[in-house]
């Protein structure tokens, strides 16, 4: 074999080396994107299970009780609110996906709200979870949120939710049953509230 030739051959192995790298590493991230994908899905509440009963801060706020339809106590569950269906957004006042978030929540709202149908059998609440008032209140005037949010001082919407991860939003019935469940920034905003409509069509 000739030097030329040898060198051509050297070059051919080392170029077939490094597509075999190329694609071995293209694999591996292929994978790591899937299982990451796939835990991370794992970590909500899934669609089908019940969410647990727990205790809400009363508002101070009379429009925000007459918002709701909740009256008079020191604290409320979701089942006390008189709507077929609520949506539900769990977040955390220092999460930066959250933050994200906020805006399509509040577009969420708005549609909710100017559908006639919709708007008749569904309220949508917010809960900062291990938050405080005077940081809720900082964090509705700062992503302009109308639609109430309420603190999390003892924690019992986390303990009792099991809710590690978010934002979060999910769709319950009045048994509390889990009908829609999103775990993270709502990429899709017609495709999340296409399934709203779908179940409360279900009604």
């Amino acid at each position: 074999m000739s030097v030329n030739n040898a060198r051509r051959f050297v070059e051919k192995l080392r170029q077939g080396q490094n597509f075999r790298k190329k694609m071995l590493g293209l694999v591996v991230c292929i994978l790591l994107s899937m299982s990451c994908s796939l835990v991370y899905a794992g970590m909500g509440i899934p669609s089908g299970s019940t969410l647990p009963e727990f205790e809400i801060e009363m508002p101070t706020l009379p429009e925000m009780r007459a918002c709701l339809g909740i009256k008079g106590g020191r604290a409320f569950s979701l089942s006390q609110i008189p709507a077929k269906l609520i949506v539900v957004e769990f977040f955390r006042i220092f999460c930066h996906k959250c933050h994200q978030n906020a805006r399509i929540a509040n577009q969420l709202y708005k549609s909710i709200k100017e559908d006639k149908e919709l708007s008749k059998n569904i309220k949508m609440i917010g809960i900062g979870l291990a938050s405080k008032s005077k940081e809720i209140a900082v964090y509705k005037q700062k992503f302009k949120v109308e639609f109430p949010l309420f603190p999390d001082p003892q924690k019992k919407a986390q303990t009792k939710s099991k809710v590690k991860h978010v934002p979060l939003t999910i769709v319950v019935d009045q048994s509390g049953k889990v009908l829609v469940s999103h775990l993270g920034v709502i990429g899709n905003l017609e495709a999340f509230l296409g399934k709203i409509r779908k179940h409360h069509k279900a009604l």
